[in-house]
């Protein structure tokens, strides 16, 4: 009885624990049932994708900061 009812639990672990290194949101709310757990598996969506948003905010900047070193460096090559 106490595995069954600590399996949603386990599950939500499980799928915690196979999330992808490089940030993407993967749902883990919509399965859960219990209040508790589908709060938790909220949570960690909306930090899920916080940490998307982060990601692609600094792929954001270095093209952006690659871009303005480039156009500098290509002037002072072609006036050297």
């Amino acid at each position: 009885l106490a595995g069954r009812a600590l399996a949603p639990l386990s599950r939500l672990a499980g799928d915690i624990e196979n999330l992808p290194a490089p940030p993407a949101i993967r749902p883990l709310a919509p399965g859960l049932h219990d209040p508790l757990l589908r709060r938790v598996g909220q949570s960690l969506d909306g930090y899920q994708q916080r940490l998307a948003d982060a990601e692609h905010a600094r792929e954001r900047f270095f093209a952006d900061a690659s871009h303005e070193l480039r156009s500098p460096l290509a002037s002072l090559r072609g006036a050297a």
